[in-house]
C-alpha cells in the first residue's frame, strides 16, 4: 500500500464499509484481493469430513479402491485395495461420476455406509457396513505402480506434508520388499504452501545444508531457505522402516505438473533441477512467483496481498509465464480424484511409459 495512503470507510453499514474498501483496495493494490469477514471467518475455520477412509477411482464403469487409508473404517473392516464397489447404500455406482459417488459418501446423514463389493477370486459379492467418521484430509497420498516405481501426489505443502510423504513412501516400499528405483511426484493442482513445507519436501531428495528457495521484498530485503544439516534432513524411509535401505537422493524422479501448479510446486521444482536430475513431465506451470499473504484490516474483513518474489536457489526469479516441461504432454480436464489414476490419466501413461523407455536403455548399456 503507498505510504501515507489511510482509507477512510464508514463502520457502521457492513454492506457500504465492504463496498468502500473493495474500490479503494482494486485502486490502491490492482493486485490485491479484498477478503470480506464472511470469507475470512471461512478460510480460518478448519474443514471437517466425515467418510470410511478410502481412495477411488473409476474402472469400467464402476467405482473401483485405489487404496484404503490404513487407520481408516474401511481398512479395518476388511475392505481391500482392487474391490470393485457395484452398489453404495443399495444404489448402482455403474456409469455414476466419480464426484458424484465421494459427494454423496461424505455428504450422507447416515452413521454407516453400505458397500457391496466384488473382489477377484471371490465368486459371491461381499456386503460390508462401515461406520462413517471424521477423515484426516492429507496433503499426500500414494500407491505402489509397478514393480520398483511408486507414485506420490503432493496436494499442497502444510507441515505435515513431509512426515506424510515419508509414510506414503515407507508403505511403497514395504510392498515393494525394496526401496524404490522410481518415483513419480505429482504437483498438478498444487498450488503451494508455507515456505517451511516446501523447504521439508525438498529435503529427502537433495543433500543438506542447500539453499532451497530465496524470497526478497519490494525493497530488497532477501530471506533465505535452506535444507536442515545432515544429521536431520537424512531422515528418511530408512528411519521409518529399518528393514528397507531408502535412497531417495539417487532416486529416478519424475514430477507431473500442469496450470494449475503454483509457486509453491515451482519453488520445488527449481531446487530439485539445481541439485539433482529430474524429469519434468506435463504441462506449463502458472507462473505464480509472488508470496502471498492475509492482513487483516480493522472490520473484520483482510487483504490477501503479495509481498514478496520468489527466486530459484540461483537467485533467478520464477519465470512469470511458468515453467516449460522437459515433454510437454496435454490432459483432459481431470478431477483431482483422477489423478494418479492410471486408466484415465494420459500425463501418467507417459510417464510410465518414460519409466519403461529408461529402464530398456539402463539393459541396452549393460549388454553393450
Amino acid at each position: 500500500m503507498q505510504t501515507g495512503t489511510r482509507i477512510c470507510c464508514p463502520r457502521t453499514d457492513k454492506e457500504a464499509s465492504d463496498s468502500c474498501y473493495k474500490t479503494a483496495i482494486s485502486y490502491l493494490l490492482p493486485l490485491a484481493e479484498f477478503i470480506p469477514s464472511e470469507k475470512l471467518a471461512t478460510l480460518k475455520k478448519k474443514p471437517v469430513f466425515f467418510g470410511i477412509g478410502l481412495e477411488l477411482g473409476i474402472q469400467d464403469e464402476y467405482l473401483k479402491v485405489v487404496s484404503t487409508i490404513e487407520s481408516g473404517a474401511a481398512h479395518r473392516g476388511g475392505v481391500m485395495a482392487g474391490d470393485v464397489i457395484l452398489t453404495l447404500d443399495g444404489v448402482s455406482t455403474k456409469s455414476q461420476s466419480l464426484d458424484s459417488l465421494v459427494s454423496r459418501m461424505r455428504n450422507t446423514s447416515a452413521s454407516y455406509t453400505n458397500l457391496k463389493i466384488a473382489r477377484r477370486g471371490v465368486d459371491q459379492a461381499l456386503n460390508f457396513d462401515i461406520p462413517r467418521e471424521e477423515v484426516k484430509i492429507t496433503s499426500c497420498r500414494g500407491r505402489l505402480l509397478a514393480a520398483d516405481t511408486g507414485y506420490l501426489r503432493a496436494s499442497q505443502f502444510i507441515d505435515e506434508t513431509r512426515s506424510q510423504a515419508l509414510m506414503v513412501i515407507r508403505r511403497m516400499e514395504k510392498e515393494n520388499q525394496g526401496p524404490l528405483r522410481n518415483l513419480i511426484l505429482d504437483l498438478r493442482g498444487n498450488p503451494g504452501g508455507a515456505l517451511p513445507a516446501i523447504v521439508g519436501m525438498a529435503e529427502p531428495f537433495i543433500p543438506a545444508s542447500k539453499l532451497v528457495l530465496i524470497t526478497k521484498d519490494k525493497h530488497g530485503e532477501k530471506h533465505e531457505y535452506r535444507t536442515t544439516a545432515e544429521e536431520s534432513s537424512t531422515e528418511s524411509v530408512s528411519r521409518l522402516a529399518p528393514e528397507i535401505k531408502s535412497e531417495l537422493k539417487q532416486i529416478h524422479l519424475i514430477i507431473l505438473t500442469d496450470k494449475l501448479s503454483g509457486g509453491g510446486s515451482e519453488s520445488l521444482i527449481a531446487a530439485l533441477r539445481e541439485y539433482r536430475p529430474v524429469t519434468l513431465m506435463g504441462e506449463k506451470t502458472s507462473g505464480s512467483n509472488k508470496v502471498t499473504e492475509i492482513v487483516e484490516i480493522g472490520n473484520g474483513s483482510a487483504i490477501k496481498m503479495a509481498t514478496a518474489t520468489l527466486y530459484a536457489p540461483n537467485e533467478v526469479s520464477l519465470p512469470e509465464d511458468g515453467i516449460v516441461p522437459d515433454r510437454m504432454v496435454a490432459s483432459p480436464s481431470l478431477s483431482k480424484a483422477d489423478y494418479g489414476n492410471s486408466m484415465n490419466d494420459p500425463v501418467l501413461q507417459a510417464a510410465l511409459l518414460s519409466i519403461q523407455e529408461n529402464r530398456k536403455d539402463q539393459v541396452k548399456q549393460k549388454l553393450d
